[in-house]
């Protein structure tokens, strides 16, 4: 078994860290960036809340699997293309609601560490949009 939240805090540091060293200079591509980081970082915060009064995030969580999907070609021509591939592949392999439930009901801190991946996420999509 492999943990499911691990895998979302790990790609939240990488987008963190591209984040804040990446240089994008078309208004239009920093907008579409900061927009899908900034729609990753809510779709996790609603996952948060309802595992925390014992919902089951089912609508929320399946766009985790649209985002990996989609990571590598937002981030096409900003990142190597072989880590946004390992980055999907990441948010990919977690995407699977049974065992975040069973995660979450085993570990109550659990919740609290998707809130900390998706305020990286926020963090990640704010510094995107400030950036000149």
């Amino acid at each position: 078994m492999f943990d499911i939240i691990s895998l979302i805090l790990s790609v939240s540091v990488a987008i963190f860290d591209f984040a804040s060293h990446v240089g994008m200079k078309s208004e239009e591509k920093k907008k579409q960036v900061a927009d899908f980081l900034q729609a990753i970082s809510d779709t996790l915060m609603t996952v948060a809340d309802k595992l925390s009064v014992d919902e089951v995030p089912h609508g929320a969580y399946l766009n985790i699997r649209d985002y990996a999907l989609e990571l590598p070609r937002i981030l096409d021509g900003l990142m190597e293309a072989d880590k946004a591939q390992e980055l999907s592949d990441m948010l990919l392999q977690a995407h699977n609601v049974e065992m975040l439930i069973i995660e979450t009901r085993e570990d109550k801190s659990s919740t609290e560490r998707i809130r900390f991946a998706s305020w990286r996420f926020n963090a990640a999509a704010l510094i995107i949009r400030m950036k000149q």
